[in-house]
């Protein structure tokens, strides 16, 4: 087939991706997903549709715009906001993953090259991915949540000194460490250079810039700044996308930086699906096909590796179990910087074909089962709770124990109350209604922090997982009058439910829901009453326009119709 040209090639992709992106919504999966499982369909394809010049040039492009934003959003003044936890947990977990790997990987036939892009490919995981599904199901906010983010934060960050460092280390086998250590310190001195020079030139010209009051010319100026650097650096003998890195990192120290980033948005996020699509298209099904034992053996141990590492060191840091099962489970995906690493290692031909796809191939795979492991995880975590308790009930009690208050002895001294299922946001405004009404309450969480402010407060307070059958009869909850379900997370909503009605048919169950399609659910489970918070945000909207538009004295009836409408109330 005749070779197409570049803007043939940008055209067929963009249609590729706008079918994965439908696929996915569809599917109600993260897009990224459905751009990587439509290019690895066409990768089947027999016949030559790209021109792989064109598509490297798109990909680069789509590199540059990735790593300019992130060094946009991700400027040194992040590190003062990042808890230990974050720091030295993510810092750890890369490191350690990492040496791991680099051990593992030479017995299974990988060269001393190959095995270093994998080993840090394999400790990376997605940022794409995680705040998507996050988003999705509602749960950015809750503890969970928050470390992952800040976890990813640290990955990210670690991408730039990996991309420097890593192809020293793997031509250290082969060039010697003579010719290696000169390279990397005359990198790391050029780099200091141009974030010095940075931090007093640009800012200068962006504020010339926006004097314009042209959005045009500015988003022209920063694609300039982002490619410049990039070939800068590349000329350097560096990579390509460290350039755009430290754009990024220019322009995050002015003023400008979220109305840069807004312009910018848009281009990265066009460029980077594309990017996506093109490894996926380029993901050689045939190795697949000859190699399936490894990649699934390799996936398997990536899976196993990261979530173990990463749920003890959350355990180490003083987290309860449940938190540290859930953001393993979230992280233990390989993710797109992986991609980057491996088209860098690529690039400068220190990685072979052959490494390159089990990268990329591992990535798809990992990727493809985060969604599911995310949505089981909750039933992944009470089974294997379950098992240990059952088989290994020493290691249960170190790893599954549920701490309670020693000053209340086995039971709280507490009748006709009202159990808080999660102290958050919505948790604490019940908690101090209930206070100022006089009104006895316990509340249950996992949050260590929260739980040691409660208790300084002389709150009762159980420590531990709200799904538990124990913890919730610990907070006597088969005495209990009324049982508030404040957590987003659908899974554990429903076996709050089914055990607190086991210990007590009676007691009246209030839950939060994150989306309308689960009300139907938790209803049948015995919730009595289910509040949606976007849902009384625009009932309380409602209240205020009555006063504007005089409809005030039917406004009781629309609410309630809204109500009925939304499946709060019956008819």
């Amino acid at each position: 087939m005749q070779e197409l040209g570049l803007a043939y090639d940008l055209v067929i992709l963009v249609l590729l991706a706008l079918a994965g992106g439908v696929v996915a919504k569809k599917l109600k999966q993260p897009l990224i997903l459905g751009y990587l499982i439509i290019g690895l369909l066409f990768s089947f394809v027999p016949i030559k549709f790209f021109e792989w010049h064109n598509l490297k040039v798109i990909a680069d492009i789509g590199v540059a715009f990735l790593m300019f934003t992130l060094g946009l959003e991700f400027s040194f003044d992040a590190f003062k906001k990042i808890k230990n936890i974050v720091l030295w947990g993510g810092l750890g977990q890369v490191i350690l993953t990492m040496v791991l790997f680099l051990i593992v990987l030479p017995f299974l036939g990988f060269a001393f090259e190959d095995s270093f892009y994998l080993a840090a490919a394999f400790s990376l995981s997605s940022t794409a991915v995680v705040v998507k599904i996050l988003s999705d199901r509602g749960e950015l906010l809750t503890l969970p949540g928050q470390i992952m983010i800040g976890w990813l934060l640290i990955q990210d960050l670690a991408v730039l000194p990996m991309m420097i460092l890593i192809p020293s280390f793997a031509r250290a086998e082969t060039a010697g460490w003579g010719q290696v250590l000169p390279s990397l310190g005359r990198s790391i001195i050029i780099l200091y250079i141009v974030l010095l020079l940075a931090k007093r030139v640009v800012p200068w010209l962006i504020d010339k810039i926006t004097a314009f009051n042209s959005r045009e010319v500015l988003l022209l100026f920063v694609v300039s700044l982002s490619l410049i650097a990039a070939f800068f650096t590349y000329s350097l003998g560096m990579s390509f996308a460290i350039g755009a890195f430290i754009a990024g990192l220019m322009v995050s120290t002015t003023v400008e930086s979220h109305a840069v980033f807004a312009e910018i948005r848009p281009l990265r996020d066009l460029f980077i699906t594309v990017f996506f699509l093109i490894l996926a298209i380029n993901a050689q099904p045939a190795m697949w096909l000859s190699h399936w034992g490894i990649i699934l053996g390799l996936t398997l141990l990536v899976i196993m590796v990261k979530m173990i590492l990463i749920f003890s060191l959350t355990l180490y840091f003083g987290y309860h179990s449940k938190v540290a099962f859930l953001v393993g489970i979230g992280l233990v995906q390989v993710g797109e910087f992986g991609f980057i690493l491996a088209q860098e290692g690529v690039r400068s031909n220190l990685i072979s074909d052959y490494g390159y796809s089990i990268i990329v191939a591992v990535t798809l795979l990992t990727i493809i089962l985060t969604p599911i492991l995310f949505n089981t995880a909750s039933t992944i975590y009470d089974s294997l709770s379950a098992s240990f308790r059952r088989y290994l009930p020493k290691i249960a009690l170190f790893i599954f124990s549920d701490y309670k208050d020693e000053r209340f002895g086995r039971e709280l001294p507490i009748k006709d109350h009202v159990v808080i299922c999660g102290y958050g946001r919505m948790g604490r405004y019940i908690g101090r209604a209930l206070q100022l009404n006089k009104i006895p309450f316990v509340v249950i969480d996992y949050n260590r922090q929260v739980i040691n402010q409660l208790m300084q407060a002389s709150v009762p307070v159980v420590y531990g997982d709200p799904a538990s059958k124990e913890v919730l009869d610990f907070a006597q909850v088969d005495f209990a009058k009324v049982l508030i379900i404040a957590i987003p997370d659908l899974q554990t909503q429903s076996q709050v439910i089914i055990n607190a009605k086991a210990l007590n048919p009676k007691i009246k169950i209030l839950c939060r829901v994150h989306r309308e399609a689960d009300q139907p659910k938790l209803r049948a489970l015995g919730a009595d009453i289910i509040v949606q918070p976007e849902f009384e945000a625009g009932v309380y909207t409602v209240t205020k326009l009555a006063a504007l538009f005089n409809f005030k004295d039917k406004v009781n009836k629309d609410i309630h119709r809204l109500r009925i409408e939304h499946g709060i109330v019956r008819e």
